[in-house]
């Protein structure tokens, strides 16, 4: 996870609450000097499990809440949908969406943003697909063949983060126990909920219903999986965009 502003200011303003760095990382059980590196920059990143495990929680009161993008710094996708200057936030078809490559949505922490911000922010490409989108969608590109064997890299499908899964859906999913992102079949029942992975080699997970904030950070259904061949050559095991001639 990238250390930003407003992770260092909450370090700094937790050392304050605790008395001093040292009291602050016998607090959460890191070492003084990983602390010391963070606030000056010598350190760029924070472990996925050390963030998780150990600092989410105890600077989750000292964050600041997310600021929304100012309007003529950083493109607002809520503008593709305005109609007499009224957001109308009708779907819209042929509209080109931010995408990421999906690994990388193991930084998202969803408590702190919502996965369309993290997503607009991180944006490598943009991605069209066949279904309407709405100024919630965006596209993840399938980035590495544990995911789904079967499909391309590059492969991009789309999310709407609005949506939540119902049984039988495909979805993605940041899973606590295992940790590891997922790409796969959402199944429920009364009692328990299930995920089977799109790669056959990996194993399903189950736990009882009760248990689901214990068991997944972040879950959104699929709404498409595109494979453009007419822009795009299915080379090796990537989607390789076509040299026109």
């Amino acid at each position: 996870m990238k250390l930003n502003d407003n992770i260092r200011d909450a370090i700094r303003k937790a050392i304050d609450y605790y008395g001093n760095t040292s009291q602050f990382a016998k607090k959460v059980g890191i070492s003084h000097s990983t602390i010391l590196f963070w606030l000056k920059g010598k350190t760029c990143n924070i472990s996925g499990s050390i963030w998780d495990k150990k600092l989410r929680r105890k600077l989750r009161p000292f964050m600041e809440p997310e600021t929304p993008p100012k309007p003529l710094a950083v493109h607002d996708p809520r503008s593709n949908y305005r109609a007499d200057g009224k957001d109308t936030m009708e779907k819209q078809l042929g509209k080109k969406i931010p995408a990421l490559a999906f690994s990388k949505m193991d930084h998202l922490d969803i408590t702190l943003q919502s996965p369309v911000s993290f997503v607009r922010a991180e944006a490598e490409d943009e991605a069209v697909f066949a279904n309407p989108v709405t100024a919630y969608s965006f596209a993840l590109l399938l980035d590495r063949p544990e995911y789904c064997p079967a499909l391309p890299l590059g492969t991009p499908v789309l999310i709407t983060g609005e949506d939540y899964a119902e049984p039988g859906d495909i979805v993605v999913a940041r899973t606590r126990h295992p940790a590891r992102l997922c790409f796969a079949r959402y199944d429920r029942d009364a009692s328990r909920t299930r995920l089977i992975p799109l790669n056959p080699k990996l194993s399903p997970m189950e736990w009882g219903n009760d248990e689901n904030a214990e068991k997944v950070f972040w879950l959104f259904p699929v709404r498409e999986i595109a494979i453009d061949l007419g822009s795009f050559q299915w080379i090796g095991a990537s989607l390789v965009r076509k040299t026109r001639g």
